[in-house]
C-alpha cells in the first residue's frame, strides 16, 4: 500500500478509537518515526536480543516449522519490531487480542533486556464475526463497526446466529453479571438480541438512537403477520390480458406495473404464489428439490455421479433464487463471507447455488414461523 493509503486506514482506526476514549487527550505515534531511522548495525543489535528458540514458542511458527511449511524471515522479525515499538513509547500496558499474546510479551521481553520497567500485557478473547465462525475482521467484512450507523448495528446484531449470544453478552455489552444471567433466562433469542443491539448502540451512540433503531427494525421486518394483512380484490378482466396463457411472473408484473420484474416486492409475490403452503415440504432438502436447487445424480450399478445442479424443479423459483443470491452477497455480509469461503473449492456459479440454498433456508424459516 502507498503511504497515503496507510494514513487513510489509520484515520479510520482513530475514528473508531474515538468512540472509546478521548483522542484529544492522546498522543498518536507512527512507528515509522523510529523504524525508518534504524541502521543495519542497530537492527542486528536488536535481533541479537531474541533467539530462534524463543520465536518458535509462537504457536503458528511452531506448527508451520513442524509441518515443514515455509516461514519467511520478515514474519520472524514482525514480533520483534512490534516489541521494539513498546520500547520506544515506554509502554506501561499493551492491550490486544489473544492472537497477539506472543507479540505483546515480546515487548515486555525486550524492555527487560534493555533494563526498562516491563509492560503489563492484557489480552482479550476474540469476538467471532457475523457468521459465528471466523473471527471479526474488517477484511472479511463480518464486523459490527464502532462507526456503523445505529440501524446498521442493530440489524447486524439481529442477523448473528443464536449460538453467538453468550459471547456477545460477555464481550460486547456492558451488562452486569447479574443482568446477563437474567437475560439468559429469556426464552426467545430474538428478544435477547434486541437487548444486545440496543446496549451496543447506547455505548457508541445514545439511548434515543437505540430506541429508533429497534423501531426501524420492527417496522421493516416484523410488523403485520399474514393474517393481519389486507388484500385488494382485482378483476381479471381489468388486467387486459391479450394472450391465452401468461406466466406467473408476467401476471405479477401486471398487478404491480410500477415495479420492475426484478423488484423485491414482485419477487416475493411470485415466490409466495409458487410455493403456496410451506408446510407441505417435509424439510429443506425437499424444498430445495422443488425449487431446482438439488444436485443432479446419475446412478449406474454401483456408481453414483454428481453432475451439478438438476435440470428438474420449478424453473421460475430457481431463476428467482439465483438472481436474488447474486444481489444478496452484495448486501449481506454473512452471505458474502459464505460465498468467498466457497470460491477456493468451486467456481462462482456453483458457489452461488449454495448461497441460494442458504437463502432459501432463511425464507422457509420466515414463512413457517411468520417472523424474521
Amino acid at each position: 500500500m502507498s503511504k497515503e493509503e496507510v494514513l487513510a486506514n489509520a484515520d479510520t482506526y482513530i475514528q473508531q478509537l474515538s468512540k472509546v476514549i478521548d483522542v484529544d487527550k492522546c498522543q498518536i505515534h507512527f512507528n515509522g518515526d523510529w523504524l525508518d531511522g534504524l541502521t543495519f548495525k542497530e537492527i542486528l543489535k536488536l535481533l541479537s536480543k531474541v533467539t530462534v528458540a524463543q520465536l518458535m514458542h509462537r504457536n503458528d511458527f511452531n506448527k508451520r516449522f513442524i509441518e515443514n511449511t515455509l516461514i519467511a524471515m520478515h514474519e520472524l522479525m514482525y514480533p520483534i519490531l512490534q516489541g521494539f515499538d513498546s520500547m520506544q513509547i515506554k509502554a506501561d500496558i499493551e492491550m490486544g487480542g489473544t492472537d497477539q499474546l506472543f507479540n505483546c510479551t515480546m515487548g515486555r521481553q525486550l524492555q527487560e533486556a534493555h533494563v526498562m520497567e516491563p509492560q503489563i500485557v492484557i489480552c482479550m478473547p476474540l469476538l467471532k464475526g457475523l457468521d459465528g465462525k471466523e473471527k471479526k475482521s474488517k477484511s472479511l467484512n463480518n464486523i459490527i463497526g464502532l462507526t456503523d450507523t445505529p440501524n446498521e448495528m442493530f440489524g447486524k446484531v439481529m442477523s448473528v446466529p443464536d449460538a453467538l449470544i453468550p459471547e456477545l453478552l460477555e464481550l460486547a455489552t456492558d451488562f452486569t453479571t447479574h443482568e446477563i444471567a437474567e437475560l439468559q433466562k429469556i426464552g426467545n433469542p430474538m428478544n435477547i438480541k434486541k437487548r444486545i443491539g440496543k446496549n451496543i448502540i447506547i455505548q457508541y451512540h445514545h439511548a434515543e438512537a437505540a430506541a429508533a433503531a429497534e423501531q426501524f427494525f420492527v417496522q421493516q421486518f416484523q410488523n403485520k403477520v399474514f393474517d393481519e394483512k389486507s388484500f385488494e380484490p382485482v378483476a381479471i378482466a381489468s388486467l387486459k390480458i391479450e394472450q391465452d396463457a401468461i406466466t406467473l411472473v408476467e401476471l405479477c408484473h401486471l398487478l404491480k406495473k410500477e415495479e420492475t420484474k426484478s423488484n423485491g416486492i414482485l419477487t416475493a409475490m411470485t415466490f409466495l404464489t409458487e410455493i403456496g403452503d410451506i408446510n407441505r415440504f417435509k424439510n429443506i432438502d425437499h424444498l430445495c428439490s422443488y425449487c431446482g436447487l438439488a444436485p443432479d445424480c446419475h446412478n449406474s450399478g454401483q456408481t453414483e455421479r454428481i453432475m451439478g445442479i438438476t435440470r428438474r424443479g420449478n424453473i421460475i423459483l430457481k431463476t428467482i433464487l439465483i438472481e436474488c443470491s447474486w444481489m444478496a452477497i452484495r448486501k449481506d455480509p454473512a452471505l458474502l463471507l459464505y460465498y468467498k469461503q466457497l470460491l477456493p473449492r468451486m467456481n462462482g456459479n456453483k458457489a452461488i447455488v449454495k448461497v441460494a440454498r442458504k437463502l432459501l433456508n432463511r425464507i422457509a424459516y420466515v414463512m413457517r414461523h411468520q417472523q424474521p
